[in-house]
């Protein structure tokens, strides 16, 4: 018997011990906006269909003072929503539920217009800033007629849109009375940027640092400081792109840096954004909602499978939402990558009742410089690219047919870790798959209690 080749890779996985299964997120949507500010809606934030600016039914705004960065003040009389023959922004098929094309497709009958917008529709290879430093991005489509819409980057064609006007808060008056547009640390205002008046039902626009009235269907609460009903904080992490499948997560090679954006929102309070890399890092930024600047970028110098998670916190408040992705960090040469798939990251588990711990996703890759190294090693197993890498996964233990493949898969898993109830299990996927791969466990404890399992995986073969 030769030496044995061993490697290592770990997972940690937090779960909630609750008395119901109950782990569901709200579906993100963008910071709403004054009736006065909104241009149309959307049913969804990508692969949306349109409608006018009032029609209830959809959710999602497109607002000029969350593009522009501050409010349009209309003139004395005028009706932002009508047309004329300067304003158009795109062409919808009907009033709601609707397809939508450029703005002089003369087959779409139903027109969305807004204020003094001027508005060109950027071709796939040209983004707003190519056209003038003055053009923002107000929506995208999926092709230059007959088009789904998005507020996302996922479609190539963009409506890019400029203004003539630049109206910014107005300072403080001194008036006693807090007027629309006025700065929120104004006197008169409350004096401080959470709020600002409850005698005209005007809360604090942190976009624009300016008071504005509260969205439609709210209404300014005293004791809460802010417009009622209240929303809270949201978080969605947009890049890395999440996956359900662990098939289809980022791929990315040790020492490249890449992107972590997120959008996020918050009607009471400004928010700050925490973002633990899991591999002892953390980066922290405060003034989300006005800076509008609370992503990073970062590197790993250790492969394996990381969940990122990010926390959006209340600044002076107690509230908070976050969110996760997860993605594999790759190196030139064997990696092993340990995945817990059941049950999901911090996901609420009953007490006293079998959960289902699966980590049957965990696999064993090999990467080389070349894609001909790669498909020699392979034994016509396909190999994909990441980055410069060219890499195959090996198969599992089992697998038919792949008798140039001999190995052991060990499985490790440590529960309640650095506690006095800690438990373990050790085993094999070769021989002991249902009980350390596949298995079912029970918890047991107080409602809310915390709880982590840990899985540590090891590839070992005979050399």
């Amino acid at each position: 018997m030769g030496k044995s080749e061993t490697l290592i890779a770990v997972g940690i996985l937090i779960v909630f011990l609750a008395v119901n299964i109950l782990a569901i997120n709200p579906q993100f949507s963008p910071p709403n906006c004054g009736d006065n500010q909104i241009i149309m809606r959307l049913s969804n934030t990508t692969n949306a269909h349109g409608a006018l600016w009032n029609d209830n039914k959809y959710n999602i705004q497109v607002c000029f003072s969350n593009i522009f960065g501050f409010n349009y003040v209309p003139d004395a009389n005028e009706n932002p929503h009508a047309c004329n023959t300067n304003n158009s922004v795109l062409n919808l098929t009907n009033i709601s539920n609707s397809h939508a094309g450029k703005r002089d497709e003369n087959n779409f009958e139903t027109q969305i217009c807004y204020g003094n917008l001027k508005c060109i529709l950027a071709n796939e290879t040209e983004t707003c800033s190519d056209l003038g430093s003055e053009f923002k991005e107000v929506i995208r489509l999926s092709d230059k007629k007959d088009a789904h819409l998005s507020i996302e980057e996922n479609y190539d064609f963009k409506v890019c849109c400029k203004t003539e006007q630049n109206q910014g808060p107005l300072g403080c008056n001194n008036n006693n009375i807090c007027n629309i547009n006025e700065d929120c640390q104004c006197s008169d205002c409350h004096g401080f940027k959470d709020s600002c008046s409850s005698s005209n039902n005007l809360t604090c626009d942190y976009h624009t640092n300016s008071c504005q009235p509260c969205p439609s269907g709210t209404a300014y609460s005293s004791s809460s400081g802010t417009c009622e009903p209240d929303s809270p904080p949201q978080i969605l992490i947009v890049k890395p792109e999440k996956a359900f499948s662990s098939s289809n997560w980022k791929k990315y090679k040790i020492d490249s840096e890449f992107p972590f954006e997120q959008i996020s929102s918050n009607l009471r309070k400004d928010l700050s954004i925490s973002w633990n890399f899991r591999d002892g890092n953390t980066s922290i930024y405060i003034n989300c909602l006005t800076s509008g600047n609370c992503n990073t970028t970062h590197k790993y110098s250790t492969h394996g499978h990381y969940t990122v998670n990010a926390i959006a916190n209340e600044q002076g408040g107690s509230r908070s939402a976050s969110d996760h992705v997860d993605f594999l960090v790759y190196r030139q040469e064997l990696n092993v990558f340990a995945i817990i798939t059941q049950p999901s990251y911090g996901a609420a588990i009953p007490s006293g009742q079998a959960t289902r711990f699966n980590a049957n996703e965990s696999f064993v890759a090999e990467c080389f410089s070349s894609s001909t190294a790669c498909t020699q090693a392979s034994f016509n197993i396909p190999c994909y690219t990441v980055g410069d890498l060219s890499c195959y996964n090996l198969p599992r233990p089992g697998e038919s047919g792949f008798s140039n493949f001999d190995y052991e898969f060990f499985f490790n898993w440590t529960f309640d870790r650095e506690t006095d109830s800690v438990t373990s299990l050790y085993g094999k996927w070769n021989d002991q798959y249902s009980q350390v791969v596949n298995y079912e466990k029970i918890f047991t404890g107080s409602q809310g209690s915390n709880h982590t399992a840990q899985l540590i995986v090891k590839y070992r073969k005979e050399t």
